[in-house]
């Protein structure tokens, strides 16, 4: 229940990256202090002379691109992970950094390390270009211990045959310095400050003085932290795989990168798109492709010839059944009424909840029969997620409550005892239970001994709770800070969005709170001083690239990867029917066939034959369904359906028994529960 509540309010992106010199495949990669490639090389986005329309006439004089010369280093860093079974660290999971300077065209200034995690092939002779993972947000750490578990899981068919590069763009998760303005500001963050934008001019002002100017951390500057990444890994070639966000941060690359030879192919999922002015959310049309996926949920049905035949006119009674809510809205007791709003709040995109979708019309279906089992379903978070979504850990069982609640009262606290909770991620019922013996009292450990043991894995969900890492992810500084830089600079005017969005019947509480949301997201933003002044042009490198999207992603709605698309030259775009964000170890075996045909020739056309059977299967009428034994229609108590009203209005009803209800039909058909 708590996972499905944290899915309808998640926000998705992408982040990772790269490669270095002297090491070979068999031996894996050989992580020393300092290792500089046999070549040094330039990896800053065109500057100067050559500086693209997005540069600020305000930014630091650059130097040229050709007089800028170094070297990325790896760097040592400890895997304090938790190691799934199957993985050895620093043997099949390996860590380090990435060492690139925070002014790319000033090679002496601050360092900045890049975090990576190399996840090696799980199979037999891999293919010598891995992949490299880059995360969304922005500011989503990829090196977290809890998400590099989900990523070992969701890269496991891909990772048979190719190495797995994970990595943390600059600012974000592991690596250094974490964009915090309150550790930027230090001793002075604790005063008291009369605005955001005050904070936000302090901050600034700390970072310059600390070597780290604003403008070091931007999506451009993270693209070519990516190049610097692969050149120090040193493998020979990189297929790139961007989530969200990540893949923003690609097609960054694609622009300000067109040529490089080390990019074999790249892979765009849920694709938040460039140019910034398009996809940005200070703009009515971000929006009113919400107002599409709505429809799209309509077209899908009376696309389904089972749900045409079953629900005609949906769209039409959809409106008619809202439109009377409003009027008369059904009580449901003495706390709770079901109106126009509510029908909305619960019908995608405006609940994210895509497992809902095939509910939708029998939801609709019943309404007008006065009816919410449906609703009552939706409302609880009662339909459950689609089976293949990738999680780290599977929910915790009732009973682990019960372990919680005596592991509290054993000696948990402390570094030693960590990094053996650390250790014991997937450990065996055997060694679990001597832990519990040497840290709990005995009747406490027996107790709990006794719950380890019938529940095989229930004690990672107490190592999640007193061994995390404590990395907030996504950053929220980061995110902030390219949200103002990236995308405020290319707002609409807040009040004429409204009067769009209104033009376009768009639900009033949806309205509302966006434009709460974009106005709370946007204070201080005008103070940060490397706003872009326009748009990334639309030009991007002659890559292979896959692009995938879900049909129903309200995150990053099929639009924005209709114009990657449409813009890319070498782009496939497959879209994934009944799919929702984040596509990759989320939607079955189909995508993920998909991707590996990509994988195996990136030139080659893909076959996505197998997204037929991925299509929404769309729920029968509740009558029909009950009629047929699948389901046992539980009575619901009596809810008066303002018969009088609908009476004055159409005259008396044709009535229908059936079961414990009386069908009362007017042009709606209301349900009575009796009695």
């Amino acid at each position: 229940m708590a996972r499905l509540k944290r899915v309808l309010v998640s926000l998705v992106w992408v982040s990772l990256l790269i490669p270095l010199a002297a090491c070979t495949r068999e031996r894996g990669i050989s992580v020393v202090t300092t290792v500089s490639p046999t070549e040094t090389h330039s990896q800053t986005p065109a500057v100067g002379n050559n500086a693209p329309k997005t540069e600020l006439e305000s930014a630091p004089t650059k130097v040229p691109p050709e007089t800028i010369s170094f070297s990325p280093s790896l760097e040592e860093r400890p895997c304090a992970l938790w190691i799934p079974a199957g993985d050895v660290v620093d043997e099949t999971v390996q860590c380090g950094y990435v060492v690139v300077p925070a002014e790319r065209d000033n090679p002496q200034s601050e360092e900045v390390k890049l975090a990576y995690i190399l996840l090696k092939a799980t199979g037999d002779n891999p293919a010598p270009d891995p992949i490299i993972h880059v995360s969304g947000g922005p500011g989503i750490s990829a090196t977290t211990r809890l998400t590099v578990v989900e990523l070992i899981k969701r890269y496991a068919p891909l990772r048979e045959t190719r190495d797995i590069i994970l990595y943390d763009q600059r600012g974000v998760g592991n690596s250094l310095p974490v964009l915090d303005c309150y550790l930027f500001m230090g001793n002075d963050a604790g005063e008291e400050l009369q605005s955001k934008a005050e904070e936000l001019s302090r901050c600034q002002e700390a970072m310059r003085n600390q070597g780290y100017p604003p403008e070091t951390f931007a999506t451009a500057v993270s693209a070519a932290d990516l190049l610097d990444l692969m050149h120090a890994l040193n493998y020979p070639a990189y297929n790139l795989y961007g989530i969200s966000y990540g893949s923003r941060l690609l097609m960054s690359l694609m622009h300000h990168f067109p040529n490089e030879p080390l990019v074999r192919s790249i892979m765009l999922d849920s694709v938040d798109t460039l140019p910034e002015d398009f996809s940005t959310a200070y703009i009515a049309g971000t929006y009113l492709l919400q107002q599409a996926l709505f429809e799209s949920v309509f077209e899908a049905c009376a696309a389904n010839p089972g749900c045409a035949e079953n629900y005609p006119d949906l769209r039409a009674r959809f409106s008619v059944l809202a439109r009377q809510l409003n009027q008369s809205p059904l009580k449901l007791d003495e706390f709770t009424m079901v109106d126009g709003d509510t029908i909305y709040r619960n019908f995608f995109p405006f609940n994210n909840a895509v497992q809902n979708i095939p509910y939708l019309p029998r939801m609709i279906d019943e309404l007008e029969q006065g009816d919410t089992t449906t609703l009552d379903l939706i409302r609880s978070y009662s339909i459950l997620e689609p089976a293949t979504r990738t999680y780290a850990l599977p929910e915790m069982p009732e009973i682990g409550q019960e372990l919680l609640d005596l592991y509290l009262n054993c000696e948990a606290g402390g570094d030693e005892t960590q990094a053996r909770q650390i250790a014991l991620w997937d450990a065996d019922s055997q060694e679990v239970a001597d832990f519990l013996r040497e840290t709990c009292d005995p009747e406490t450990a027996v107790a709990a001994i006794e719950i380890t043991d019938s529940h095989p894995g229930i004690f990672n969900h107490i190592i999640t709770r007193f061994a995390d890492d404590g990395i907030l992810s996504p950053n929220k500084e980061l995110n902030s800070k390219l949200n103002c830089t990236e995308q405020y600079p290319f707002r609409e005017d807040f009040a004429e969005m409204e009067q769009q969005l209104r033009a376009a019947g768009m639900p009033n509480f949806f309205i509302e709170q966006t434009l709460e949301t974009i106005n709370l997201n946007s204070e201080g933003c005008e103070v940060w001083v490397d706003a872009l002044k326009t748009p990334t042009p639309e030009r991007y490198g002659d890559y292979p690239t896959l692009i995938l999207n879900g049909q129903f992603d309200s995150l990053t709605p099929p639009a924005f990867a209709q114009r990657a698309a449409d813009v890319i030259p070498r782009a496939q775009y497959v879209p994934i029917p009944n799919a929702w964000h984040s596509i990759l170890g989320n939607n079955g075996s189909c995508p993920t066939e998909i991707i590996l045909q990509f994988l195996a020739d990136p030139e080659a056309p893909v076959d996505a034959a197998c997204m037929k059977e991925m299509k929404v299967k769309f729920l029968q009428p509740s009558k029909a369904v009950e009629e047929n034994g699948e389901i046992q229609m539980k009575p619901i108590e009596s809810k008066p359906y303002y018969v009088n009203d609908l009476e004055a209005a159409y005259g008396p009803p044709s009535q229908e028994a059936f079961g414990s209800a009386v069908f009362l039909n007017w042009p709606v058909r209301m349900m009575i529960w009796k009695t």
